[in-house]
C-alpha cells in the first residue's frame, strides 16, 4: 500500500497569500460613515492596478466563491465569514455584513487574479461608534473540543512554534447528555473543501485561512466534489510563527445542510531543545 506523505511537507509547497502591494494591486474598502452596531450594512470592496488606477476585471474563483471575507473584533471576540459579490462592474463587490457591537474590526480579504497560483490577502480597519463592550478574555488554555447541532468536534495534535503542526479533527454524534452515539462519516463538502479553518493569533497580529482535507486507504487525497462525505477524522496543518495563544475558527459542513463554527483556541510551544552533546575526558596516571 502506498505511504501516507507527510503533510508538513505537503504543505510547505502551498503558495502563501501576497500582499496588495506585492501584486500591484491597490483595495479599497468602503463602508458607511456610520454603522449601526447589529444591523446589515453594505461594504464594498474596489481592486485596481496601482500603476494605471484602473478597476481590475480578471479575478476569478477560489473555493468556488469570488472572495473570502474574515471580519473579527479586534480582540477576536467575533467571528464571520462572507463573501462578496460581482456587481457587474469590473474589480467592484459588495456584501452584506453585520458588526455585532461598537468596537474595531478586523476586514480580512482573500481573492485571485486570473492565471496566479497564490491568493492576495487585503487588510482593512472598520470602526463602529458606540460603547465598546469589555475586550473578550483569551483562554489562558487550550480550547479542543466544541459541541453543537448534535455534534461534538475535537482537535487533536502537537502545536508547535516555527514548523507546520500536524494536527487532527475528530467528528462523533452527541445526544442531549453529551454521550457519545456514534461516529460523524457524512460531513459535505463546504466552499471546494472538506473544512475552512481561520486562524489568528490572539492579538491579530497573524492570520491564516487553511483547508481540512482527508485521503483515501491508498493515501490519495480526497476531493471536495458534490457528493462527496467526510469523517469521522479530518487533517489539519498551520504554521505558527511565533509563541502566544491563537484563536481558530473550523467550519463544517453537516449532512443537514447546516453550516456549523467551531471556535478553538491553540498556545504553540516551541520546539525541545535538543539534548546538549555529552563530552567525555580521561585522565592518565
Amino acid at each position: 500500500m502506498p505511504m501516507r506523505p507527510a503533510m508538513s511537507v505537503m504543505e510547505e509547497a502551498d503558495i502563501a497569500p501576497v500582499t496588495p502591494t506585492e501584486a500591484g494591486l491597490a483595495v479599497n474598502l468602503i463602508a458607511p460613515a456610520a454603522i449601526d452596531p447589529g444591523q446589515p450594512t453594505q461594504l464594498t470592496v474596489e481592486v485596481r492596478d496601482t500603476e494605471t488606477g484602473d478597476l481590475v476585471g480578471d479575478l476569478v474563483r477560489t473555493h468556488q466563491v469570488w472572495m473570502h471575507m474574515i471580519i473579527t473584533r479586534t480582540d477576536l471576540g467575533t467571528f464571520a465569514h462572507i463573501h462578496p459579490e460581482p456587481t457587474g462592474a469590473p474589480g467592484v463587490y459588495t456584501v452584506q455584513a453585520t458588526f455585532p457591537t461598537a468596537g474595531e474590526y478586523l476586514v480580512h480579504t482573500e481573492f485571485r487574479r486570473n492565471g496566479q497560483m497564490g491568493d492576495v490577502l487585503d487588510t482593512h480597519t472598520v470602526t463602529v461608534a458606540g460603547r465598546q463592550p469589555d475586550a473578550a478574555p483569551v483562554p489562558t488554555r487550550d480550547v479542543r473540543s466544541w459541541s453543537g447541532h448534535g455534534v461534538r468536534i475535537s482537535l487533536h495534535g502537537d502545536a508547535t512554534v516555527g514548523a507546520t503542526s500536524d494536527l487532527a479533527l475528530t467528528f462523533t454524534h452527541v445526544d442531549a447528555d453529551g454521550q457519545n452515539t456514534g461516529p460523524v462519516t457524512d460531513l459535505q463538502p463546504y466552499l471546494g473543501a472538506a473544512g475552512h479553518v481561520v486562524v489568528m493569533r490572539a492579538d491579530g497580529s497573524a492570520f491564516a485561512h487553511r483547508h481540512a482535507e482527508t485521503f483515501d486507504s491508498a493515501g490519495r487525497p480526497v476531493l471536495a466534489l458534490p457528493g462527496t462525505r467526510f469523517g469521522p477524522h479530518l487533517d489539519l496543518h498551520v504554521r505558527f510563527d511565533r509563541p502566544g495563544a491563537y484563536r481558530l475558527w473550523a467550519q463544517f459542513e453537516l449532512a443537514d445542510g447546516t453550516v456549523v463554527t467551531a471556535p478553538f483556541v491553540l498556545h504553540p510551544h516551541l520546539p525541545a531543545s535538543p539534548p546538549a552533546a555529552q563530552t567525555s575526558t580521561s585522565t592518565s596516571d
